[in-house]
C-alpha cells in the first residue's frame, strides 16, 4: 500500500502487488489481503502507530 499514485503504477509495470490508500485509514488496512502476503514492511516512522496496525509479532 502506497499513499503515492505514480509509486503504485510503477511497482505494477514491474510486476510488484500494491495498492493506493493510507496507513492512517483503518478500513483500508482492514481491506488488506495480509494472508496472501509473503512480507509487510512498514515505513510509518512512529513506533506505536506499527504496533497498533498490525498484527501482534510472537515472543520468543
Amino acid at each position: 500500500m502506497d499513499f503515492d499514485p505514480h509509486q503504485v503504477r510503477s511497482n505494477a509495470r514491474q510486476g510488484v502487488s500494491a495498492m493506493f490508500g493510507s496507513a492512517e485509514d483503518i478500513h483500508v488496512l482492514d481491506a488488506l489481503p495480509l494472508h496472501e502476503a509473503n512480507y509487510v514492511i512498514s515505513a510509518i516512522p512512529e513506533l506505536e502507530s506499527n504496533r497498533e496496525q498490525g498484527p501482534k509479532p510472537p515472543t520468543y
